[in-house]
């Protein structure tokens, strides 16, 4: 991924303002490393009060935070507001923590930056952090973002300078935070003081007796000490055995102690040491992963006169960071789109090959066979053998955890657990051809339904599953289970949006057939009042006017229908807005008449000519209009036609009353369905709440926008905002993707019955 463009101010909202709820989910991750750094505390204060090993134990704790930030972060984004409310707690940390935009600009700077760096956390705001502290890299910057935006973190050396000039030596980790759609917002700096930490290996020199004890009690790792000579002096620790192999390596040369690959890989690291260099490096020996700290060990005079290696066994949080990664990735998956067939085949190329060799998804149909709809395998040419083994037999495997909603595991094989998921000899080839290790199969599970099954084998690969892995398992199959039923349940709105429409459409026909007929006779009467006495007249005008206002009202919801259902069509031609309007006033004019208004038209544009549907806008106006009149009892009504003030290439239509006006709290929902001002049954002003709502959406069809500006008893004042050319490309928008519904909706039901 490139990096992002900059230009936006992001503001803090990073989860780690909540330091409580971060060192509890901390310690819920990796409860070994805490319980080993509480062990280092308290042998630290019964040997020295001054010990060496807290800022030892600080270096760890920041390298574990930085390593934890990443995988943590989709647990901590859900609860961002509580975090946010008590973000001073992260204040107490020791490290010096930061945050930097995209711009790298500071938005947080905490105490222990006061306190390493000279500057105020009001000094340091907005200012650029590379500029402030005049950063060296240990790269070009730009190769360093890049690999930073590429993973979403980055570690290594750094070089600050203190308010005051002083040089320091930072090891930095840098960490990404993005937002819900996974775009990049903040940058997490944490930094630790690299010169405290060679104080603390040079007080590590001063008592041989306290190296050794740290050495024998270092938790799930080793210490070494090495002199000039390169032999070790020092080398115990919890994991020496398993990582070298022997008991002890006092007093062996480091290119002769241990195996041969793990001395090759030792030798350079601390030669580096020896000449001044610090590194860190991860080391992968059999299964299991290391980190390395390696550094030099100086006397009172600066000088290095030993090299001491920290190995500490990792394999757990790395395997705890992948699994969370994982799982991120797979939530990003399953939430991206709501074509779960196409979701499901992309999340097993996911699964695979991380959590199997190969794997297969089923779905649940009622009283018949599990449908299989995606298998993967690491070797693509291996899927059609995955094809015919669950074309024979579905495995009954999957069969199984369908119907009992319980998963099912073989972490490690033998004969007859082969032969239960092969039962026969076509089978039982294709399993040899697919290898079959360690498998897992897990329900995919909503509440008390069944959707379907996952099943995950380790076949060629050495690996076997443990009950880590089943809980890993269980958490995605939940999550898509989740993506399934939220498809399922997107289908049946949109079939019950699709019903509703059609039952709209099919009365609002069947009611206009008679009210055109009842209209059309009243008309025919009343063309010969000289037949009808006085009363029968008013009758047969009441009956016209009240036919007129229904029929009115059963178009505006058929209208509504297809605007909601997106099946409405614009049709689009150039025409003259100014004489619209004044054709409109004069269409109008009878009702303003008989509450005594004033009709007002201004414009300043000699240019009124636009592309657009002349009956839709036609509309909107209508609707604003009739609303004007409904609400004015004195006074007048204008329409004023201007420019757009950010651009000539969009008008805005205005319409202006001196009527009753709007509260302030009315104008958020004014533009709702079925939404009046007054909702009693005594109102005085009378209408459905339709008019607007339908304005609103024909406008945003238009690809414009409308809003109200009012005050009570100071009347109201309505502007649209509308392009001059609407393009047929826009035009054809709704019913494109109304196509495109009716298609998805197809494929969803399909899926489901089948």
């Amino acid at each position: 991924m490139g990096k992002p463009k900059r230009g936006a101010f992001v503001k803090l909202t990073s989860p780690l303002r909540d330091w409580q709820l971060f060192r509890q989910t901390l310690l819920n991750a990796a409860p070994w490393w805490a319980t080993g750094l509480l062990l280092l505390l308290a042998i630290a204060l019964i040997f020295s009060p001054d010990s060496w090993v807290v800022p030892v134990v600080d270096v760890a704790i920041a390298i574990t935070l930085g390593s934890l930030i990443y995988q943590l972060h989709g647990e901590l984004r859900a609860r961002n507001q509580l975090l946010y409310e008590r973000y001073a707690q992260l204040d107490l940390a020791n490290d010096a923590i930061l945050v930097r935009d995209l711009n790298d600009a500071i938005t947080y700077w905490n105490p222990a930056c006061e306190r390493l760096y000279g500057w105020s956390a009001a000094e340091a705001s907005g200012e650029n952090v590379h500029v402030l502290l005049r950063t060296e890299f240990p790269a070009p910057l730009a190769t360093i973002e890049q690999e930073f935006f590429a993973r979403g973190e980055w570690r290594g050396e750094l070089i600050h300078y203190t308010r005051t000039g002083t040089r320091l030596s930072v090891a930095s980790t840098w960490s990404l935070h993005r937002d819900d759609r996974g775009r990049p917002l903040a940058n997490l700096e944490i930094g630790k003081d690299m010169t405290a930490a060679k104080q603390a290996e040079a007080a590590l020199r001063t008592s041989e007796r306290l190296y050794r004890t740290l050495a024998e009690h270092f938790p799930n790792g080793a210490v070494f000490l090495v002199d000039q000579q390169l032999r070790y002096t020092v080398a115990a620790g919890e994991a020496l055995t398993e990582l070298v192999g022997e008991a002890t390596l006092t007093g062996c040369a480091v290119d002769a102690a241990g195996p041969q690959q793990l001395a090759t890989f030792l030798t350079p690291l601390y030669e580096q040491a020896l000449a001044g260099v610090t590194s860190l490096t991860e080391y992968h020996w059999q299964e299991a992963i290391y980190r390395l700290d390696v550094l030099p060990v100086t006397d009172a005079s600066g000088a290095v006169f030993a090299g001491m290696a920290m190995a500490q066994n990792i394999t757990e949080s790395k395997r705890t960071e992948a699994r969370s990664h994982f799982l991120a990735s797979a939530t990003t998956l399953l939430s991206a789109s709501l074509d779960y067939a196409t979701t499901l085949r992309n999340l097993a190329h996911l699964i695979v090959p991380q959590l199997a060799d190969w794997c297969t998804i089923n779905l649940a149909v009622p009283d018949s066979a599990p449908h299989l709809i995606a298998v993967a395998h690491v070797d693509p040419s291996q899927e059609e053998l995955v094809w015919q083994l669950q074309g024979e037999n579905r495995t009954p495997q999957t069969a199984q955890v369908i119907r009992s909603g319980q998963s099912l595991t073989c972490f490690e094989l033998c004969d007859l657990a082969i032969a239960a998921f092969a039962p026969t000899p076509s089978q039982r080839q294709l399993l040899d051809q697919l290898g079959l290790r360690s498998y897992i199969c897990v329900p995919l599970r909503i509440g008390d339904r069944i959707l379907g099954s996952i099943l995950c084998v380790w076949g060629q690969s050495p690996r076997h599953y443990n009950p880590e892995d089943l809980e890993l398992a269980e958490d995605l199959a939940y999550r898509a289970a989740l993506a399934i039923d939220n498809a399922r349940l997107y289908g049946e709105a949109q079939a019950a949006i699709r019903l509703k429409t059609q039952f709209l459409a099919t009365m609002s026909h069947e009611l206009r057939t008679p009210m055109n007929a009842i209209n059309g006779f009243s008309q025919v009467l009343l063309r010969h009042p000289e037949t009808l006495s006085e009363s029968q007249v008013q009758m047969l005008e009441c009956i016209h006017s009240n036919g007129k206002s229904l029929l009115a009202l059963i178009n505006d919801i058929l209208d509504l229908s297809k605007i909601e259902a997106r099946r409405l069509e614009l049709r689009l031609k150039p025409f003259n807005l100014g004489q619209l309007v004044k054709t409109t006033l004069a269409e109008l004019q009878p009702l303003a008449d008989d509450k005594g208004l004033e009709f007002r038209f201004s414009t300043e544009l000699t240019d009124l000519e636009v592309c657009h549907d002349r009956d839709r806008l036609r509309q909107v106006l209508v609707n604003l209009l009739g609303n004007a009149i409904k609400f004015t009892e004195r006074g007048w009504v204008a329409v004023t036609i201007a420019a757009a003030p950010e651009t000539s290439n969009r008008l805005c239509l205005s319409v202006q009353d001196t009527g009753i006006g709007i509260a302030p709290e009315q104008q958020a929902h004014i533009f709702e369905e079925f939404r009046q001002v007054d909702q009693t049954t005594t109102r005085r002003y009378s209408g459905t709440g339709l008019g607007l709502a339908i304005a609103k959406s024909l406008v945003e069809l238009m690809q414009g926008h409308i809003a109200v500006s009012s005050q009570l008893g100071a009347g109201a004042t309505f502007r649209v905002w509308l392009p001059r050319r609407l393009s047929a490309q826009a035009a054809a928008t709704a019913p494109l993707e109304q196509r495109a519904l009716h298609q998805f909706q197809q494929e969803i039901e399909a899926e489901i019955i089948r």
